[in-house]
């Protein structure tokens, strides 16, 4: 939570610039209804809904736009890993962590108009059923929570076994298939953040390209040069949880060192997951232009610790800089 109780002034039935942002009253009434349910209750899809099927997408894109209510968007793509033990995150996401990154968000004001997309990441590799899924582009919480009921979450599908997942998928994803305006307008990237607890995939085949997005490309494309197209629209960091059977199995470093080698500093180490929403939310703070000791400091107990340990290796040049309207 933040740090003198700021939050409280965001008062009941107060909408935000508009009746397409962020309301309090809607995320209290939706997340009320999800406090006591268990994840197959919440998530109860059994195969990949069309709305979610990346290969069914209008267009072939999502698109994040400006509008009256949302002038000056800016997108932001959040992709979890639902494998194995990383299934717990999208429940927290849609109990708690959901409401509080808007939160944070419009108390804090790192980002203006806030538009937030959903995905998730699985085993293409490994034959998954369901290896990536992909919402829209939302400014309501009530709107991303019914976008997120949509998903197929079943941990017991497990990772496959080959020691890594698909995270190229959603930043492949970005690079090729969103329309931002954003950038298009104002030359501003958006941010991506994938979560998960396994190291990266070395590349994607043509097979593999098919299978997700229902076109076949020439050749295989490594994750590096997947990395090096997004970066020219999107700001990009993946978060390690430490608390995932893989890190905690096999070490820190097997999972941080492949992703440093992609990302450098925006490798980012997360050592508990119900501070997910802070961590994303101190990481657009220190690209707003904060330092990173007053964004960790601005934050109570524990919640300074974990902050201040995932965000101790970033640093913004001029030419990542995020420019705050």
């Amino acid at each position: 939570m933040v740090k003198n109780k700021e939050v409280k002034k965001i008062k009941k039935g107060v909408k935000y610039m508009g009746g397409s942002h962020f309301d309090v009253d809607n995320w209290n009434i939706k997340s009320s209804t999800m406090s006591s349910k268990s994840s197959s209750s919440i998530y109860t899809a059994t195969n990949i809904k069309d709305e979610v099927n990346p290969s069914k997408m209008k267009n072939g894109i999502r698109e994040s736009c400006d509008s009256d209510d949302n002038p000056n968007s800016t997108p932001v793509i959040i992709g979890l890993d639902c494998t194995g033990s990383m299934s717990q995150i999208p429940t927290y996401m849609i109990k708690t962590g959901l409401g509080e990154l808007f939160k944070e968000i419009y108390t804090r004001k790192p980002i203006s108009d806030p538009q937030v997309l959903f995905c998730t990441i699985g085993d293409v590799d490994a034959n998954d059923p369901n290896p990536f899924s992909v919402g829209q582009f939302e400014s309501q919480c009530d709107l991303l929570i019914d976008g997120l009921q949509k998903f197929w979450i079943d941990g017991a599908r497990g990772g496959g076994g080959n020691g890594y997942e698909n995270y190229s998928l959603p930043y492949y994803f970005a690079a090729n298939m969103t329309k931002t305006d954003s950038y298009i307008k104002r030359k501003r990237k958006g941010f991506i953040f994938t979560i998960g607890d396994e190291p990266p995939d070395s590349h994607l085949t043509p097979e593999a390209i098919q299978k997700v997005f229902g076109f076949k490309p020439e050749s295989d494309v490594s994750f590096e040069q997947i990395i090096n197209q997004v970066n020219k629209t999107w700001n990009a960091f993946h978060i390690i949880l430490e608390e995932g059977s893989h890190v905690r199995s096999r070490g820190l470093d097997e999972v941080l060192n492949p992703w440093s080698k992609l990302l450098g500093q925006n490798a980012i180490v997360c050592s508990d997951h119900t501070k997910i929403s802070e961590v994303i939310g101190s990481i657009l703070e220190v690209y707003s232009g904060k330092s990173k000791s007053d964004v960790a400091s601005s934050w109570d107990g524990s919640t300074s610790v974990v902050v201040a340990n995932a965000i101790s290796s970033l640093t913004v040049s001029s030419e990542d800089e995020f420019i705050v309207f």
